[in-house]
């Protein structure tokens, strides 16, 4: 490779001296002495040609990590704010942030669960009621046709009363028919078989009379026993009608 020839920079009052494979070196007149750094970086000439093709085959030769700074020309300073480095994933934030979803998925899992036990026990609770209601429904229809019979019972016995009242008053009437024949015939007569016949047939009437009168007395009290069974059975119905748990409108998913 030839010498390279010095070149002199325009300018004003500046000598510039370029080695074989150096810096140029910048020297101000009157001030700097040859071989000093030069304290004014900005006003360095570019390198020459052959100074720029030693440098790119030095930078060639070493590895990028192996350069320092004294290869590299000197360049005006130059303030660069620097970046943020770039978050890991790793990082605070982003922990923070997988915390927060995590909780919030884990508060989601939770009202999930207690949705689902919340619908488990209205499930549980309307079947429940379903077959509270179906008992109490039976119950409610058996003693209402409990309460059909003994009313049907009752019409009968009141029935059979009316006739035996009926009865008796006719059965009276005619005894207080004999007992005035007798009476006439011990007044116009004086017959003793006369009376006699009369009397027992008069002893007759009257035992059929008290036999009925017995009868009239104990379905009296049968009629009375069934009236109260009968109030106790209204009473124990209209409870049951009360106590009948209406079906729940509530929808449940199935």
């Amino acid at each position: 490779m030839s010498e390279p020839a010095e070149q002199t920079p325009s300018g004003e009052g500046n000598d510039v001296t370029v080695p074989d494979g150096g810096q140029p070196e910048t020297l101000e007149a009157g001030d700097n002495a040859p071989g000093q750094e030069t304290e004014n970086t900005e006003q360095t000439s570019p390198p020459t040609e052959p100074e720029a093709q030693a440098e790119e085959t030095a930078t060639e030769t070493q590895a990028p990590e192996e350069v320092k700074a004294t290869d590299v020309p000197e360049a005006a300073p130059t303030v660069v704010a620097e970046a943020p480095a770039p978050q890991e994933p790793g990082s605070a934030l982003n922990k923070e942030e997988y915390e927060r979803q995590i909780k919030e998925n884990e508060a989601l899992q939770a009202k999930l669960a207690s949705a689902l036990s919340n619908q488990e026990a209205e499930r549980d609770a309307y079947r429940k009621l379903t077959e509270e209601n179906g008992r109490l429904q039976k119950h409610y229809e058996d003693m209402k046709e409990k309460y059909d019979d003994m009313e049907g019972s009752y019409t009968l016995l009141n029935a059979e009363i009316e006739s035996y009242k009926h009865v008796n008053f006719d059965q009276k009437d005619k005894i207080g028919r004999l007992e005035s024949e007798v009476q006439r015939l011990k007044d116009t007569q004086g017959g003793d078989e006369n009376i006699k016949a009369l009397q027992e047939k008069l002893i007759r009437l009257s035992d059929d009379q008290e036999q009925k009168d017995r009868t009239i007395h104990e379905l009296q009290g049968e009629l009375d026993a069934t009236k109260e069974r009968l109030k106790d059975a209204e009473a124990r119905a209209a409870r049951s009608e009360q106590t009948v748990v209406p079906k729940s409108k509530t929808c449940v998913i199935m």
